[in-house]
């Protein structure tokens, strides 16, 4: 009877630590896939936003479509940010303030932009330990 029961014991435990394991990997799976969403994300966020500055820098015109795009990348950005970083909102308001400027860049003062760290350089800083 005991002999049934540990190889009993032994198959539940066999069955549990395939489980687990099962789940870990597809967690390991899944953070992978979140870090990599995010990070396309927020490589599209920051290319966009450089070759707009670069045709701004270069002389031309503001354009209210180019400026909505950007406010829409910046909070898809945000949204795939989030589950990476645990849902902690703190860690993707940069990303939020950064959409929130180009709804109306004109509205934010360097104060501003420098208090709520949207410079694409504190961005970039911030960033790094979090897609690693």
């Amino acid at each position: 009877m005991i002999e049934i029961l540990t190889v009993g014991a032994l198959i539940a435990l066999v069955k549990l630590t395939y489980d687990i394991s099962r789940d870990a990997g597809s967690w390991y799976i899944a953070d992978r896939a979140a870090k990599r969403k995010a990070a396309s994300a927020l490589s599209v966020a920051v290319s966009s936003t450089e070759a707009y500055l670069k045709h701004l820098q270069d002389g031309g015109e503001r354009k209210e479509f180019h400026e909505n795009h950007l406010t829409a990348l910046w909070d898809q950005a945000a949204t795939d940010l989030l589950p990476v970083v645990g849902n902690d909102k703190a860690k993707v308001e940069p990303l939020e303030f950064k959409a929130q400027y180009w709804e109306d860049p004109k509205a934010w003062s360097a104060a501003d932009i420098e208090a709520t760290k949207i410079k694409l350089s504190q961005i970039r800083e911030a960033l790094k330990q979090y897609l690693q």
